[in-house]
């Protein structure tokens, strides 16, 4: 990342500046200073150099507020005071030789190492050019050293606090691409508060190491409590904010920690959520024990495959989130989140068995889908839907299929008050007719739900359904479908015109278990029989509660309703639930249909068709437009076409007109043109087809 780059060059940048400092140091150290420190500056110098290291071994815990920790050293307090006694270099050799054990010792990473001293080492320098100045004293110490002198340590401390805080605070600001002025004043803010008096206290340990050397003991026995306290405190801190757990980071610092990379950052910043895959199978069949064993291993892994200034938290469950600074594009968001599903899919190996992990990810982007946490994260929810849905691991927030942006709820209250004000006709029923070969007439129609927006026009069924789902409308919006279209029924009973009605069923519907009684009641409320009403049910809403849906449409058989297997070959369903639902009716989806020209296609069609038949259905053909592909299903045993040559789907006062335009044809006629006698479509057919009347005659061949 280019952040990266220009910060390796200003870290090195700082390197080069304090080298030619620490040499002009060395020379003033042994040109200026007059023999070696003597006597108590001797003993202040040493004791001096050994607790600044331990210092910076063994820093205090404190918390920063906001969710931050941080460490507080005490090693600048002493470092500090032996710019009062000593020459500066020996300050920053010192401090040199406390970060470099430091960082061996707690093995932090190198490549800061040489800035970190560079660092300390120009702090140092301004701080004693500073005091000099304001003094009136030689820049290195003369032997004996004064006193140090009240105003003008206060003038070298707050040049110290300057210099070496504006130093970190461009690093980090280049760091996670946030704004240097808000970096900067934050920090001192802190800064004012902590290390400043540990700076204050620099002078004053000089004076007390000149009245005796062994005031150091009194000197260190606050500091010990100091660190004892801190420790306590922080580690309520930790827990208060910490998961208990995976030790992640807990909904609380991730709120904190997002609010300020969005408001202060000057780049991109990414939220990814991801959960695991079939982690409740883990906690059924091997027990919660084992599946928090799986949490804690996924824990582990995942700050490995982030940045080093990237936030991982656990929000609950087996949901965790990602929160990455300085993420400018989709592509290196999506390139991050390949990485933790890569290090996340590696099997755990708990008690001798190897337990397979997945994952999907959802992405958001702030600003760019959000400019709040909680916002960014329901983006990264419905990402994380979309991944799943199609069966992905990755998924960018896609705001085009957001069915729970303030547009749609919007679209959802209108959708409720169309509901309750049902009279008002917004929400009304289309009815496309099929057609039974047996009999050569359209027996049958299916019921279309539609919306007729007052203000945005109709809106298409694959928009406000979703949005019903969503809702909890979906029942008020189905139930109403059901008593207009019996409804329908009985009027055009009345006028000679007897039809079946079939009725798409939402997968929510199909899991309700107040359902049979729905039906009952709107049957009941119309006189119809229940053979007259069939339930259209997808594969895939069938298989997302198997058992459930099986136990309710069986109670569905016993009204006497027929059900339909609608879209199939798209799904899953398997023959074994075929076989226990014992359907009425199969419908071939229209993908099928359309592609019948295509022989491997055309196997599928005929084989579904002797499927049904052998298993007692009756079998549908969804979106028939053509005659010859009527013909080829007429030939292959297909009990009834459905598709825009039979009919589109209309309003009610429509459908007895367009049904009676469709004419029956033998076997064996020509149809010709009714006005010039040409033939049209030479047809033999072994069963029929229906084409509008208008167009044709029958003649004998």
């Amino acid at each position: 990342m280019r952040s990266d780059r220009t910060l390796r060059v200003y870290l090195w940048l700082v390197v080069g500046v304090a080298m030619p400092v620490l040499v002009l140091a060395a020379l003033a150290a042994v040109r200026g200073f007059d023999g070696r420190p003597r006597g108590t500056v001797a003993v202040i110098v040493i004791v001096f150099c050994l607790v600044l290291i331990a210092g910076e071994l063994w820093p205090i815990p404190v918390a920063r507020g906001k969710g931050a920790g941080d460490d507080l050293t005490v090693s600048s307090t002493f470092g500090f005071g032996l710019l009062f006694v000593a020459p500066v270099f020996i300050a920053m050799m010192a401090q040199a030789v406390a970060l470099t054990v430091d960082a061996l010792w707690r093995r932090r990473p190198l490549d800061r190492l040489a800035f970190n001293i560079a660092q300390y080492a120009l702090a140092y320098w301004v701080a004693r050019a500073v005091y000099a100045a304001v003094a009136k004293v030689p820049f290195t110490p003369m032997h004996p050293a004064p006193l140090p002198a009240l105003l003008p340590s206060a003038a070298a401390g707050t040049a110290f606090l300057l210099v070496n805080n504006t130093l970190v605070a461009i690093a980090v600001a280049i760091s996670v691409q946030m704004r240097l002025g808000r970096v900067l004043l934050d920090d001192l803010k802190w800064q004012i508060t902590t290390s400043a008096p540990l700076l204050g206290l620099g002078p004053l340990t000089v004076q007390a190491m000149m009245w005796t050397p062994a005031s150091i003991v009194l000197l260190l026995m606050p500091i010990i409590a100091l660190h004892h306290s801190g420790t306590m405190l922080m580690n309520r801190e930790r827990e208060a904010r910490r998961d208990a757990l995976t030790g992640l980071a807990n909904r609380t610092v991730l709120h904190i920690a997002g609010t300020e990379a969005l408001q202060k950052s000057t780049g991109g910043t990414a939220l990814l959520l991801l959960d695991l895959d079939h982690f409740k199978e883990v906690n059924d069949t091997l027990g919660h024990g084992v599946g928090d064993q799986v949490l804690i291993a996924v824990a582990q892994r995942l700050p490995g495959a982030v940045g080093p200034l990237d936030l991982v938290a656990r929000l609950g469950g087996d949901e965790f989130v990602v929160l990455a600074r300085g993420v400018d594009s989709a592509s290196e968001a999506l390139a991050l989140a390949n990485r933790i599903c890569s290090a996340v899919n590696v099997p755990v190996a708990l008690h001798g068995v190897a337990i397979a992990v997945g994952c999907s990810v959802g992405v958001a982007l702030g600003p760019a889908h959000g400019d709040s946490v909680q916002d960014l994260l329901r983006c990264a929810d419905v990402a994380l839907y979309q991944a799943k849905s199609t069966r992905g691991a990755v998924a960018v927030y896609d705001g085009t299929a957001d069915r729970h942006s303030a547009a749609e709820l919007g679209l959802q209250a209108d959708l409720a008050m169309a509901l309750a004000h049902a009279g008002a006709g917004q929400v009304w029923v289309a009815y496309q007719p099929q057609l039974s070969i047996a009999s050569g007439r359209s027996t049958s129609v299916e019921c279309l739900v539609r919306w007729r927006h007052p203000t945005l026009g109709e809106i298409q069924p694959d928009h406000f359904i979703p949005i019903a789902e969503g809702g909890a409308l979906i029942h008020r919006l189905f139930e109403l479908v059901v008593d207009k279209a019996l409804g329908q029924l009985v009027e055009w009973d009345r006028s000679g015109l007897v039809l079946t009605a079939s009725v798409n069923v939402s997968a929510r519907q199909l899991s309700n278990a107040g359902l049979p009684e729905t039906i009952r009641r709107c049957l009941d409320r119309h006189g119809i029989a229940p053979r007259r009403l069939i339930l259209e049910v997808t594969e895939t809403r069938l298989m997302s509660d198997p058992a459930r849906s099986v136990e309710i449409i069986v109670e569905l058989r016993k009204q006497g309703v027929q059900i339909s297997i609608d879209d199939f070959g798209t799904g899953y369903s398997s023959l074994a639930y075929l076989q226990r639902i014992s359907a009425d009716e199969l419908k071939i989806d229209r993908s099928f249909v359309q592609e019948i020209d295509d022989p491997g296609v055309a196997n599928i069609v005929r084989s579904t068709i002797d499927l049904g038949h052998n298993l007692g259905y009756r079998v549908v053909a969804e979106g028939v437009e053509d005659a010859d592909t009527a013909v080829r299903l007429a030939d292959m045993g297909c009990d009834v076409l459905q598709g825009y040559l039979i009919g589109e789907p209309v309003a009610a006062q429509d459908l007895p007109a367009q049904i009676d335009a469709m004419v029956w044809v033998p076997r064996g006629r020509v149809l010709r043109d009714v006005d010039d006698g040409r033939t049209v479509l030479p047809i033999n057919l072994r069963r029929a087809m229906a084409l509008p009347r208008r167009a044709v005659r029958d003649s004998a061949v």
